[in-house]
């Protein structure tokens, strides 16, 4: 009996981890309530059933459950107990709790508590079952990157079927940058498995190949910098390994430019997009056409709104025809805000200038509905609205650098905001260096340092670190940032895990991506974080692990 109810248990255990994996990309919701459900699981995982199988319902049925449940529940304890790489993990939930001791606010120390509670559960959860196969681990990878797959279909149909202002709208289960991160592990994981495993049959092989394929074309269709930065320092890095296993030399050759040209590649579009931003063909204004078709002067300024496009944007400007041609086609008046709260004015020059069209009213008759729509929802460049662009998402990270270098305006981009977050940051820790200002009063701090201190930042832009590192260490300040990096470094040592393909990756993807992001301030970040190494670490033999090394595995 107990041989058919541990299978069961087993079936019902690998599905759970299945739809967990499935979910972190998808929904919270069922992310959630599958933790719960692993939880009862678990519960129930050290009982026998023997002595239940004998005993009719009533309180001798109902002493004898409590019985088992209390010796199962010992039983799974003592497991994570005695599993020291879990209990090191999980100590950052400790660590969280400790921080409470010196916190002011603690209704938002509850909530960063609740939160973060998969640190503690899952490690718990995960060191309490039996150990799994590698064939069931890729199984889990493959449905997880199968979920990836689909949520990039239904944000690919939002983006044909909404007239979205942000393209970060699109993502309406997880944020961009969370679902970014399952999209890098999709690709690296189900690439590695089709490569290297006789998991998939054939048939299976293409079209995991072609998935790889189309969540790399993802990532750079729809700009997602966060997912194209740790990809591209992966993918390098494993192509550098690969360089050196190669004997050839033609091959090696072949390999070591293709290493060299992602870099330049990058490297000659930022100088080309620089260039649009800082100079301009010159000009003899005496030589420019001086009026508007209508017959009205143009004014031509080549000092006040900048460059773009390679282009002067003040070029050819008539206020007053321009504002009557505009108010015909708009209910927004020329002296209003677009729908991201800019002057619409300026917006809709930068549009003309981007479309090399002039200021005046022949200018705005040219712009179809879509541009008139593009303009009232803020973009201000017709080049930002195309996918395959991705020089337009390098032409706004160069102007937000222009503007941020000549107003000290850091609003509205967020790797200048970013800039201003982590200024703040190194500030408030010099000031709470040894253990930080507590689990729940991030917000404050950084509230006061906005309003103490010279930060050119809206109120709606004034947050917090968006970096891991920098936030534990403004939470429980030196020491609580080295007992973060131990309890992450420590048990994959302890378990030569770094000689598992597949948790380096995750790793990889997880250390670079709270360079960039408070990765585990959000449910899903956390859950993503600690689902995949909880189950790289604690749900298989390392013993037969170790025997690989992971040069060996990607060759």
């Amino acid at each position: 009996m107990n041989t058919n109810i541990n299978a069961v248990k087993k079936i019902l255990y690998i599905f759970l981890l299945c739809l967990l994996a499935a979910a972190i990309p998808l929904s919270r919701y069922v992310m959630s309530v599958t933790q719960f459900a692993i939880m009862a699981l678990w519960l129930i995982e050290g009982m026998t059933f023997e002595q239940l199988a004998h005993k009719k319902f009533g309180l001798s049925f109902i002493t004898v459950l409590l019985g088992e449940i209390f010796n199962s529940l010992a039983i799974q304890i003592k497991k994570f107990w005695f599993n020291k790489p879990a209990v090191i993990i999980a100590s950052l939930y400790l660590l969280h709790i400790i921080g409470l001791l010196y916190t002011d606010d603690f209704q938002w120390a509850l909530k960063d508590l609740r939160v973060k509670l998969p640190l503690l559960s899952i490690p718990v959860l995960l060191s309490g079952f039996p150990k799994l196969s590698k064939k069931e681990i890729y199984t889990i990878f493959s449905i997880h990157a199968l979920a990836v797959l689909a949520g990039t279909i239904i944000i690919t149909a939002n983006y044909f079927n909404t007239q979205t202002v942000d393209i970060r709208e699109l993502y309406t289960y997880i944020s961009h940058i969370r679902f970014s991160l399952n999209v890098v592990l999709a690709i690296f994981a189900i690439g590695f498995i089709a490569s290297n495993t006789d998991c998939y049959s054939k048939k299976i092989k293409y079209f995991a190949f072609a998935i790889v394929l189309w969540l790399t074309l993802f990532l750079f269709i729809f700009k997602a910098l966060t997912g194209i930065v740790i990809f591209l320092a992966i993918a390098m890095t494993i192509l550098l390994i690969g360089v050196f296993k190669i004997k050839r030399i033609s091959l090696k050759v072949i390999a070591l430019l293709a290493l060299v040209s992602i870099p330049l590649l990058f490297t000659t579009n930022f100088i080309y997009s620089y260039n649009d931003y800082t100079k301009a063909e010159a000009i003899i204004i005496s030589e420019l056409d001086s009026y508007t078709e209508l017959g009205n002067k143009y004014t031509h300024d080549t000092i006040h709104y900048g460059i773009e496009q390679g282009r002067y944007i003040g070029l050819y400007i008539n206020k007053k025809e321009l504002s009557n041609a505009w108010n015909k086609v708009s209910t927004i008046p020329i002296d209003g805000k677009d729908k991201k709260d800019q002057n619409i004015y300026y917006t809709i020059i930068r549009y003309l200038n981007s479309k090399n069209l002039r200021k005046d009213a022949a200018g705005v008759q040219q712009l179809s509905k879509q541009d008139i729509k593009n303009i009232e929802n803020g973009i201000a460049n017709y080049y930002y609205t195309l996918p395959f662009n991705l020089k337009s998402r390098t032409d706004q990270i160069i102007m937000g650098y222009l503007k941020y270098k000549q107003h000290n305006n850091a609003n509205r981009n967020s790797i200048m905001q970013r800039i201003e977050y982590w200024r703040a940051s190194w500030d408030i820790f010099t000031s709470h260096a040894i253990i930080g200002v507590g689990t729940g009063d991030m917000n404050l701090v950084f509230k006061e340092e906005y309003n103490s201190h010279n930060f050119n930042l809206h109120k709606n832009f004034q947050l917090r670190s968006h970096n891991q590192y920098m936030a534990i260490a403004i939470a429980f300040g030196i020491i609580g940032l080295i007992w973060f990096l131990i309890s992450f470094i420590a048990p994959s040592i302890i378990l030569s895990a770094y000689k598992n393909y597949l948790f380096v990756i995750h790793f990889s993807i997880l250390f670079l991506s709270m360079l960039w992001e408070d990765t585990l301030e959000t449910q899903a970040g956390v859950t993503f974080a600690i689902f995949f190494y909880s189950l790289l670490l604690f749900t298989q033999k390392h013993k037969e692990e170790n025997k690989k090394s992971i040069i060996h595995e990607i060759n």
